[in-house]
């Protein structure tokens, strides 16, 4: 037998529908209370994320405006704000590729070999570069027993192609090309790991 119409609902429908919408209110404010965690917490490791990036560009110059004197040097920088730890840097005069200064002046402007007296050089693969710090590749300073070399050289250095490789302490890498002006986001170095690479 049905209940007329205008009678209350009974009490124990009535407190089933209030449980249940307290249990569906309790399930929403749970969800949007989880999303917004995990929201705050993505933010917040982009954020650390963002305080230690690196930046490493390459510099190319034949005069050191600190020493005032003409000395040829190919350096890489770091301008972000976080340590980068240098993977892999391979590097090129046209099609050679180019293991060291040696390799690349044997290449390029001293095939004879003689000995170069002014040259300055250094290592940069699996050093951590901080922020604001430089890596000189090499220097060679003009002096009248390197002048042919040097001269060779100077107009040599704008066909010296590189790539490097580099990582961030939390693992993010980058690469970034000597001709380019961005550093491009990749999952590890191992392309760049796979060719010759520049070690001194």
């Amino acid at each position: 037998m049905s209940l007329p119409p205008d009678l209350p609902l009974p009490r124990r429908s009535r407190r089933r529908g209030i449980d249940g919408m307290l249990a569906f209110s309790v399930i929403v404010i749970s969800l949007s209370s989880m999303f917004i965690a995990l929201r705050q917490s993505r933010v917040m490791e982009q954020q650390l994320e963002a305080s230690v990036w690196p930046y490493v560009e390459f510099d190319n110059s034949n005069y050191d405006g600190q020493r005032k004197e003409q000395a040829i040097s190919l350096s890489i920088g770091n301008v972000g704000v976080g340590p980068a730890r240098i993977v892999a840097l391979a590097m090129r005069y046209e099609n050679t590729p180019v293991t060291g200064w040696k390799s690349l002046f044997d290449a390029c402007c001293n095939p004879e070999q003689r000995p170069v007296s002014n040259i300055l050089s250094s290592g940069a693969i699996g050093r951590v570069l901080p922020a604001g710090g430089t890596i000189s590749l090499f220097r060679l300073t003009r002096s009248p027993d390197d002048e042919a070399v040097w001269s060779k050289l100077n107009t040599a250095r704008f066909r010296i192609t590189g790539t490097i490789c580099y990582c961030s302490v939390f693992d993010s890498c980058w690469t970034r090309d000597l001709r380019s002006d961005a550093a491009a986001p990749v999952a590890n170095c191992q392309t760049i790991a796979a060719l010759p690479q520049y070690r001194e």
